[in-house]
């Protein structure tokens, strides 16, 4: 193989990392048939709803990981009782509407049915998981750990802030990663906090996702 600087090379094997189709030659064919994107919200099958899907939603940018947690976040409610599903038709319905959606969000374009929008996608099930941060709440009840979250860049241990016991672990948390040496980076976030900066591009990109879908 020859290299657009003239080196040359010689290979026994070329990896080509392309991505993934979903595969699940165990399970029944009703289910192993379905694209990933078949599910409500990408993680329980309306068919039935105790089979999860849990860490395929890829985001454009940001981690895997992230996402999956806040799947994680939202499935954990609804196995424990504490959240109810949908029925099956309202379900299709709106897996129907999310694919509509995302295709029209990204003009017909997306690698992988999976593809999602991570702002959009994550605080859309955030919010049905319960675990939305409350920052209005958090401010009044402790107004240090309220600058110390929100003004740092999100991560899992957000979406744990909602809950009494697990708070000040996920503050602790959050603030573990702003050492000395990266100290400046809250206040740089509250100056972009307070021109509306993050809450403006996250306002066009929902009224974009909305608009595309008409």
């Amino acid at each position: 193989m020859t290299f657009q600087n003239g080196r040359s090379e010689t290979f026994t094997h070329i990896i080509l990392c392309t991505g993934y189709e979903g595969s699940y030659p165990y399970l029944p064919e009703t289910y192993s048939a379905k694209r990933l994107q078949e599910r409500y919200k990408l993680i329980f099958d309306p068919d039935d709803p105790s089979l999860l899907f849990i860490g395929y939603a890829r985001p454009i940018l940001g981690s895997i990981p992230l996402m999956t947690e806040i799947q994680c976040l939202y499935a954990f409610q609804v196995l424990s009782g504490k959240l109810a599903l949908p029925d099956s038709d309202t379900m299709r319905a709106v897996i129907r509407q999310d694919i509509e959606n995302r295709e029209h969000y990204f003009y017909g374009k997306r690698r992988s049915d999976n593809l999602i929008y991570p702002l959009i996608y994550g605080y859309d099930v955030a919010e049905l998981g319960g675990v939305s941060p409350k920052y209005g709440r958090l401010l009044f009840e402790n107004p240090l750990a309220f600058f110390k979250t929100f003004f740092s860049p999100m991560s899992a241990a957000h979406f744990l802030l909602n809950d009494p016991v697990k708070c000040q672990r996920a503050v602790a948390q959050i603030w573990s990663h702003q050492n000395a040496a990266l100290f400046v980076f809250p206040w740089i976030y509250l100056l972009s906090r307070i021109l509306l900066v993050d809450p403006v591009i996250h306002l066009l990109q929902k009224l974009k996702y909305i608009a595309s879908a008409k």
